[in-house]
């Protein structure tokens, strides 16, 4: 048992405890107040006791932790904290100096502003689509998603905790994984009306782009489409999900709609292979909590099932109103968590957890699943080639394996159909399914 004594008992502080000690430590805790303290002790003799104050007052017996208030403020704060390498990532609220403490910082604030994405409450930065804008947060300017650093913090308490009790044990999580497929393009050709295919004819004719020009009479005359590859998809044993993008508002949506006949039966015959699936919100929708009931109802209707997750398109979401938003459309698990451009962890954690309202300061039942990259900002934001590109991955994949977390991926079809800037990627795919079960 672990008593963290703390001057009262908030949300925010329930909240990062029930991650850290319970969703990655596993061990049982509990926060008492100074009321309650001496019963707690007496209750639970051999019981670990952190000490979360800002005072010094404290015995050898106990790990002490400072308390710089966060947790216990029920608004945003607009100023911007320090951050410091010292051997892990460590944020820090004030100048002052806990070097006398067990821990020299607020172990707890740190891990809550981190998970949370405080600072984008606070001070929002938009990119030209309408996503936050990662480059322009230090957090991730300096790479320090890199590494899940809530894990990090989980393991140096429990060292500290050890010390003073050896006898204590924790459960260790189990690396798993699960691979994601965004639907945007079911199809390159197949589905489009004659006067798309010959706007697309005569584009590829002017512009001299013979090897999209030489696909496409393939597809004339075979029926094949490069970017069917559902057959090879489905051919494998590894856990996986798909997320289905079900109506157009913007350019950036796809042209494969909820009203497609064979965008329909595509649907029909995954969902009936009892793959999870899930809704993918159309571009415009992560403000619009009318559109995404409406998707969601589509996807339903052709499934015949319950749809319970979603990962919006673009990766994009505002806080919190898509959260929100998903929650009252009846969305229990969301996928949209990976950064955009570079591997990492976007949510500093690697596996799935409660979210956050910062705003309202509730602990909520819609569990985020992080995914630690995206196929994207390998080709397009990092610009690698396929050899490079597995080599990220399997970074990626021993990082999370190291700290027994899920690993999730994001992957297009298109990704797999060894068709133009993808030509090549396929290896990358089965380089990568190779690394995970070995």
């Amino acid at each position: 048992m672990i008593l963290i004594a703390a001057r009262s008992i908030t949300q925010r502080l329930e909240y990062i405890a029930e991650i850290i000690f319970d969703r990655l430590l596993h061990v049982d805790y509990k926060i008492v107040t100074p009321e309650n303290l001496s019963q707690a002790q007496t209750s639970h003799p051999d019981a670990v006791m952190i000490n979360y104050s800002s005072s010094q007052n404290f015995s050898e017996r106990q790990l002490s932790v400072p308390d710089e208030n966060l947790l216990f403020e029920t608004d945003i704060r607009q100023t911007t904290p320090t951050l410091a390498n010292e051997n892990f990532l460590k944020v820090k609220f004030s100048g002052q100096d806990y070097s006398g403490f067990s821990i020299d910082f607020d172990i707890f604030s740190s891990a809550f502003y981190l998970l949370t994405e405080y600072e984008k409450y606070a001070n929002p930065k938009y990119d030209m689509h309408g996503r936050y804008d990662e480059m322009q947060y230090e957090l991730y300017r300096e790479k320090y998603h890199q590494l899940p650093v809530l894990h990090i913090y989980a393991d140096y308490l429990w060292q500290k905790i050890s010390v003073l009790n050896p006898k204590l044990k924790r459960e260790e999580n189990e690396f798993k994984y699960t691979i994601t497929f965004d639907i945007d393009a079911p199809y390159l050709y197949r589905g489009r009306n004659s006067a798309l295919q010959f706007a697309g004819f005569a584009k590829e004719v002017l512009t001299l782009n013979f090897s999209a020009l030489k696909m496409r009479m393939k597809f004339i005359s075979s029926g094949k489409d490069p970017y069917d590859v559902y057959d090879y998809i489905l051919s494998g044993k590894s856990p996986m999900q798909f997320f289905f993008l079900m109506d157009r508002h913007a350019a950036e949506d796809g042209r494969h709609t909820f009203e497609t006949p064979i965008y329909r039966e595509l649907i029909k015959r995954i969902s009936s292979a009892n793959i999870p699936i899930g809704i993918h919100p159309s571009y415009t929708s992560y403000k619009d909590e009318d559109k995404i009931a409406f998707e969601k109802q589509q996807l339903g209707l052709i499934t015949g099932k319950a749809i319970t997750s979603s990962r919006m398109h673009f990766l994009k979401y505002s806080l919190p109103d898509t959260y929100r938003n998903l929650i009252d459309c009846g969305i229990t698990d969301d996928f949209t968590s990976c950064p955009v451009h570079s591997p990492g962890f976007k949510n500093f954690i690697g596996i799935p957890y409660p979210w956050f309202n910062v705003v309202n300061n509730i602990r909520t039942e819609l569990i985020i699943h992080p995914s630690m990259l995206m196929d994207v900002s390998l080709r397009k934001y990092m610009h690698l080639t396929p050899d490079a590109a597995l080599e990220e991955i399997k970074k990626i994949i021993s990082v999370t394996r190291s700290y027994r977390g899920c690993f999730g991926i994001i992957l297009h079809n298109s990704t797999l159909s060894n068709f133009a800037e993808w030509k090549g990627w396929r290896d990358v795919y089965e380089g990568m399914l190779e690394y995970l079960i070995h």
